[in-house]
């Protein structure tokens, strides 16, 4: 019987990770309740006074730990990887709650933006522009895995 549990688990994460695609830095692992955001809606915040927050990734830390975001307000993410190897940012809750402007990643294709998280290259920057839809508490983790395999959190984010 424990060979066949191995099969099912080993067959089940083959599935898992072949739905899993990358486009260069952004990533998703199917679509977990989200629906592209609308161009005209998100014409209509001021973009030019969204409040841009900066995020840096050093040792495998993300600074700030804690992030506090507005509802129905614009915003800016950017990060900064100062590590010698590539890091991942997930937050698939918290991408799920959101209308998505913008994702600028490198090898990043135009698409539509059903967003998980996203790679941050080693000594290279990424930005995500979006206005917070839900209020809530919503943990990220710095893993690629698929979201079916529990990762610690590596902090949090708030909508208020």
């Amino acid at each position: 019987m424990n060979g066949v549990v191995r099969f099912a688990v080993a067959a089940a994460s083959v599935v898992v990770i072949a739905g899993c695609t990358e486009t260069g830095g952004q990533w998703h692992f199917g679509s977990f309740g989200c629906s592209p955001s609308d161009p005209e809606a998100l014409a209509a915040f001021e973009w030019d006074k969204a409040e841009t927050v900066d995020v840096r990734i050093r040792q495998s830390d993300y600074t700030p730990m804690i992030m506090h975001f507005v509802k129905d307000r614009p915003y800016v993410l950017r990060f900064t990887n100062a590590d010698e190897t590539s890091r991942s940012f997930r937050a698939s809750r918290f991408f799920d709650s959101v209308a998505l402007r913008s994702v600028s990643a490198p090898d990043t294709e135009p698409g539509p933006l059903c967003l998980d998280g996203l790679t941050i290259p080693a000594g290279g920057t990424a930005e995500v522009a979006f206005v917070p839809l839900k209020d809530g508490r919503y943990p990220y983790q710095r893993s690629p895995l698929p979201p079916i395999i529990r990762y610690p959190d590596a902090g949090v984010i708030l909508v208020r």
